[in-house]
């Protein structure tokens, strides 16, 4: 769901701001050290979230197939922000 992604990258980034500036790269980088610690939070692990459907035998019911799906498009989610993320942190800026 959308909050399963939005609330702990919402939490990550927050927490960034805080971060001792002695904790980051360069000391004004904190919006692309909270967009890593964000999405980092954010993202699932699929086989984890399979392994736990499998055990519950949910797999073959409609939810358990809602559970995985919904974690490979969160994780999905999550690579698309890290991979705009790093651009932002090589290249300050996006290029598409």
């Amino acid at each position: 769901s959308a909050a399963g992604v939005a609330v702990p990258f919402v939490l990550g980034f927050v927490a960034a701001q805080f971060m001792p500036a002695s904790l980051l790269a360069a000391g004004s980088e904190r919006v692309v050290a909270g967009l890593f610690l964000g999405t980092a939070l954010s993202i699932s692990s699929v086989k984890i979230v399979a392994m736990v459907v499998r055990e519950m035998n949910f797999m073959r019911r409609d939810l358990g197939q809602i559970i995985v799906s919904s974690a490979i498009i969160e994780d999905t989610i999550g690579w698309v922000i890290i991979a705009i993320t790093i651009g932002i942190a090589t290249r300050g800026r996006i290029e598409l």
